[in-house]
């Protein structure tokens, strides 16, 4: 895995509101250039967050969700860290056209706008899941992307 250079980070506190915590956060880190890759470290951002919110169990001393963006010369490593949890580790699976599944959508979009991506877990028990991005994509791909997935969304809902 390519490294990177520098970090930005924080931790927020598990609540309805840490996806948009984690995107503005983000946002913050990423306001001085890189309008494209925003894009996608904004979408994936509060993917991989909500993702946290849904399938870690919360409880005492797991009230936390951890957010970091490195910076690299073509990439950015977006990295989500939790608790951590004892079920399986998240299945990344690329969007299938015409799926009715309604859930694994995030990990698609992932899929979809990460250049590498994966999860590892620390010594402690901590679950990282993380994405690097292009710093070069045109925001029309990231934004057909989104849209695919929207789309296909929409064709599950009754």
């Amino acid at each position: 895995m390519p490294d990177v250079a520098v970090w930005k980070g924080t931790t927020l506190r598990r609540s309805a509101k840490t996806p948009w915590q984690a995107r503005q956060a983000v946002q913050l880190w990423l306001a001085a250039g890189d309008p494209a890759a925003s894009f996608s470290a904004l979408l994936l951002a509060s993917e991989l967050v909500t993702n946290v919110i849904q399938h870690v169990p919360a409880g005492e001393q797991r009230d936390w969700i951890k957010v970091r963006l490195g910076f690299a010369d073509d990439f950015v490593r977006l990295e989500v860290i939790d608790p951590g949890t004892t079920t399986p580790e998240p299945r990344f699976q690329p969007l299938t056209q015409g799926s009715m599944k309604q859930s694994g959508r995030g990990l698609g979009l992932v899929v979809s706008l990460a250049i590498r991506y994966g999860t590892r877990l620390l010594a402690c028990g901590h679950r990282v899941v993380w994405a690097d991005l292009p710093r070069d994509q045109a925001p029309a791909e990231a934004t057909d992307a989104v849209q695919d997935a929207a789309d296909q969304l929409a064709l599950c809902r009754p």
